[in-house]
């Protein structure tokens, strides 16, 4: 049996909770959007800049960590020397990664389960 070290055994159960974290919310997001109206939704999305922009930073955070990522990988498959220094950062960038998503999935889940958007289409007159 490998044994790991903290940081390692940290990573591991950080990554493990943030993948449930995104499947449960997501699931949920799938779930109540058919039921919900789309245009009260899409009204309370233009009367609310916030979660835009939100959104927009987090994509953005998410979208640099994977491009660091794969400019790491890159750099680090040309110099062996400092391999454990790029798989550090790599775990970092990881964590950058997972931290933004999850923040996403999570700013939508509680902008979705706000009580005055569960209106159903059926009972609009």
């Amino acid at each position: 049996m490998c044994a790991m070290s903290f940081t390692e055994a940290f990573l591991e159960l950080f990554k493990i909770n943030s993948a449930t974290v995104i499947l449960i919310c997501c699931g949920y997001i799938l779930f109540k959007i058919h039921k919900m109206d789309m245009v009260l939704i899409k009204t309370r999305l233009f009367l609310d800049q916030k979660i835009i922009h939100q959104s927009w930073v987090y994509i953005s955070v998410a979208g640099i960590s994977i491009a660091l990522y794969l400019l790491i990988k890159m750099v680090s498959a040309t110099d062996i020397d400092d391999a454990s220094f790029s798989y550090n950062i790599i775990q970092l960038i990881q964590i950058i990664f997972l931290i933004a998503f999850t923040l996403l999935v999570f700013s939508w889940y509680l902008f979705l389960s706000d009580y005055r958007l569960h209106h159903t289409v059926e009972s609009r007159p």
